[in-house]
């Protein structure tokens, strides 16, 4: 979930496909998506379901808050725009 929410800071308008679904959804929608369903599945404490959906959202919110210090503080080399021409 941290990587997830990171790959949102860096690239939000990259589009990511399911597997077997051949449509894309851009980053925000589909980590935002996937962070409500994991945050309605902690609420909801099904008997069944054996994930720690609040350690995901935790590791999200670490994971965004990381990039976005990152971001703000040194950007990687490979992430910089490099302006050819002119």
């Amino acid at each position: 979930s941290g990587v997830l929410a990171s790959f949102a800071v860096f690239y939000p308008w990259q589009k990511l496909q399911l597997l077997f679904v051949p449509v894309g959804i851009p980053t925000v929608y589909f980590v935002s998506l996937i962070f409500l369903i994991d945050l309605f599945l902690g609420f909801a404490d099904f008997g069944f379901d054996r994930i720690a959906h609040f350690a995901h959202i935790g590791g999200g919110i670490t994971g965004a808050v990381l990039a976005f210090i990152w971001l703000k503080t040194s950007t990687p080399p490979w992430m910089k725009r490099v302006d050819k021409g002119a």
